[in-house]
């Protein structure tokens, strides 16, 4: 049976049906679920990326494992510690500030497990 925990039926999903309705891609919530993904694509007989796109989002180790190779989405975690922990010793100076939104860019992991969009059908 399928484990949603993994990304099984991300995948399954993907074999199934007539080529012309399987998606082509799929985006996973964190890299454990995207690993499932991939998994499941082997089972189904999917072959990624040729047939499907998955992408990740944490850059886990096991992402970068040849067995893998999954693109992924990195955060600057280290940037985001600073600037929480800067933000939050503003506020206890100073109570009367406003909230405020911090925007960090994310980096795109590029490796084996997408290719480019094909052609629209």
């Amino acid at each position: 049976p399928a484990d949603a925990r993994r990304g099984d039926g991300a995948a399954r999903a993907a074999g199934a049906g007539s080529a012309a309705a399987r998606p082509t891609a799929v985006f996973c919530a964190n890299d454990v679920l995207a690993i499932g993904a991939l998994n499941g694509a082997k089972g189904a007989g999917v072959a990624v990326p040729e047939q499907l796109t998955v992408v990740g989002f944490d850059d886990i180790g096991m992402a970068a494992w040849e067995l893998y190779d999954l693109s992924t989405v990195r955060q600057p975690l280290a940037e985001m510690a600073a600037t929480a922990v800067r933000l939050l010793s503003e506020r206890i100076a100073d109570p009367s500030l406003s909230p405020r939104r911090q925007r960090l860019p994310a980096e795109l992991v590029r490796r084996g497990s997408h290719r480019a969009a094909p052609a629209a059908r």
